[in-house]
């Protein structure tokens, strides 16, 4: 027998009660404000806010802040809504501007940085409303910029 994974051939209403979607304001949720030279982020989505397969995360960057190198246990989508920005998974190294998305796989060491004008925007999609992150390197101003 093969099992379906969760919410699959549920309707709405049995995911979410009676309601057949969920709305989060971002005016409703917490902008953390987190010291140099990490980004601002806001935790727009995830299990707190009754999520059960997502988070959503919006990175807003000025010139020289980064998000060291990490892995997640899900995959994760970034995409650069404003600006542009560097980000480094495994052995690569690409340049993002506004418009641009990269899938980085579970477990793949990665990380972003923005180090032009004006601030860059990079929404961070991962695939689990609980997803775990593992540090491995913090944030430092030493990493090149993207020119």
């Amino acid at each position: 027998m093969i099992a379906k994974p969760s919410g699959i051939g549920r309707t709405a209403s049995a995911m979410y009660g009676r309601r057949s979607m969920r709305i989060v304001r971002g005016s409703d949720q917490l902008v953390e404000q987190r010291p140099s030279p990490l980004p601002t982020i806001q935790r727009l989505v995830s299990a707190a806010t009754g999520s059960t397969q997502l988070t959503v995360l919006v990175n807003q960057l000025d010139a020289g802040d980064e998000v060291g190198s990490h892995t997640h246990d899900v995959e994760e989508v970034l995409y650069v809504v404003t600006g542009r920005c560097q980000v480094e998974a495994g052995d690569e190294t690409a340049a993002l501007h506004a418009g641009d998305a990269v899938v980085i796989p579970p477990g793949a060491l990665h990380g972003f940085r923005h180090s032009g004008q004006p601030q860059a925007t990079v929404v961070a999609v991962l695939a689990s409303a609980t997803a775990q992150t593992t540090w491995s390197q913090r944030p430092s101003r030493e990493m090149p910029g993207i020119g």
